[in-house]
C-alpha cells in the first residue's frame, strides 16, 4: 500500500472515506473484481492503520499540551514564590545597595589616590584606611568586582603599565621598570598579571602599538 496515502488519511479522514467508497464500487465491477476474502482485510487493514495514526496524532497533542502547561506551572511557581519572599528579597535588596555604595567609595579612593602604585598595599592596609574590616572589604571586592584583591589591584597597575607604553614620552623606559614604576614588586609578577588581563606579555602589547 502507497505509504503517502496513509499518512494523507491520517491528516485527512475523507481521504479513507473516498478509498472505502472506491472499494466498495469496485466490489461489483467484474475489471477489478478480486475474491471476496481480500475485501474484508483490505477493509479491517485500512481501518487499523487509521486508527494507530489516529493514537499517534492524539498522543502528539497531548504532549504538546502538557509542555505548554508544564512551563506555565512554572511561570506560577516562579512568581508565587517572588511573593512569597518579597519582603525578604526587598532587605536583601537594600543591604546590596548599601555594599555597592561602600564599594563605590573604595574604588573611588584608589583610583583617585593611585594606591595601587604602592607595591606593598595590602588588604589590610587599605581596610584600615577604608575604616571597614578586612573580611568585610575582601567580600565586597568579590562581589562587586568578581575579583580577590590581588587580581582587583593588579587590575589597574596593568592599566597603568598600558598607557605608559603607549605615552611616547616612556619610550625609552624598559618594560619591567614600567611594570614596577606601575605598582608591581617584580618582573615575574607584572608579566604574570599583564598576561592574565591582556593575553599578551608587555613585549608584544608594545609591538602591536608600533
Amino acid at each position: 500500500m502507497d505509504q503517502t496515502f496513509f499518512e494523507s488519511c491520517r491528516a485527512d479522514p475523507s481521504h479513507l472515506l473516498i478509498w472505502l467508497t472506491a472499494i466498495i464500487k469496485s466490489m461489483g465491477n467484474s475489471e477489478f473484481s478480486s475474491p471476496d476474502i481480500y475485501y474484508p482485510l483490505r477493509l479491517s487493514t485500512t481501518i487499523i492503520i487509521y486508527w494507530i495514526g489516529f493514537k499517534g496524532l492524539f498522543r502528539f497533542r497531548i504532549k504538546e499540551d502538557r509542555i505548554v502547561l508544564r512551563k506555565n506551572i512554572k511561570k506560577q511557581i516562579k512568581t508565587e514564590n517572588k511573593e512569597f519572599l518579597w519582603e525578604n528579597d526587598e532587605q536583601s535588596s537594600l543591604k546590596s545597595d548599601r555594599q555597592r555604595e561602600q564599594f563605590d567609595r573604595v574604588n573611588a579612593y584608589v583610583i583617585e589616590q593611585k594606591l595601587y602604585l604602592d607595591p606593598y598595599l595590602s588588604l589590610e592596609s587599605l581596610a584600615r584606611s577604608s575604616k571597614l574590616s578586612s573580611g568585610y572589604l575582601s567580600t565586597l571586592i568579590n562581589t562587586f568586582d568578581a575579583n580577590h584583591f590581588s587580581d582587583y589591584i593588579n587590575k589597574f597597575r596593568v592599566e597603568q603599565a598600558k598607557r605608559m607604553i603607549r605615552d611616547t614620552d616612556f619610550a625609552d623606559y624598559t618594560i619591567v621598570s614600567i611594570g614596577l614604576e606601575s605598582g608591581f614588586n617584580s618582573k615575574s609578577t607584572f608579566y604574570k598579571a599583564f598576561k592574565k588581563f591582556t593575553q599578551m606579555t608587555p613585549v608584544e602589547f608594545k609591538k602591536n602599538q608600533k
